[in-house]
């Protein structure tokens, strides 16, 4: 599977991409910042913190999540993703201020395996 983060690459970016290679060493990791090309049109899974417009979503042709790793839906082009099919997921961190246990850490890797389960 490929999977994409779109976002800055801060410490906290790289400790998540690290845990996620380690679990799914199978599958490719693909990287890319905000003003950037994404590095493939053929992401299955992007997982992304800040926002992600129409145009990111636009690109992918097999594109079937977006898992936030940070607090609500605000950054994303909700109606983009529904329109071409694209889950949206959530997870927010103690990163990003909500407290408790650190989702992006967790429900990153999960939404990863469950997204290899269809």
């Amino acid at each position: 599977m490929k999977i994409g983060y779109f976002g800055k690459q801060n410490s906290f970016a790289l400790e998540m991409l690290k845990r996620l290679r380690a679990e799914h060493s199978r599958d490719e990791f693909l990287t890319w910042q905000p003003g950037d090309k994404a590095p493939s049109t053929e992401l299955e899974v992007i997982i992304a913190v800040g926002k992600v417009d129409s145009k990111e979503i636009e690109a992918q042709t097999k594109l079937g999540l977006l898992q936030m790793a940070s607090a609500g839906y605000e950054g994303v082009d909700v109606e983009a993703a529904t329109k071409f099919g694209v889950w949206v997921g959530s997870a927010p961190t103690t990163k990003t201020g909500n407290g408790g246990v650190s989702g992006g850490s967790c429900g990153a890797p999960n939404a990863c395996g469950l997204s290899q389960a269809k």
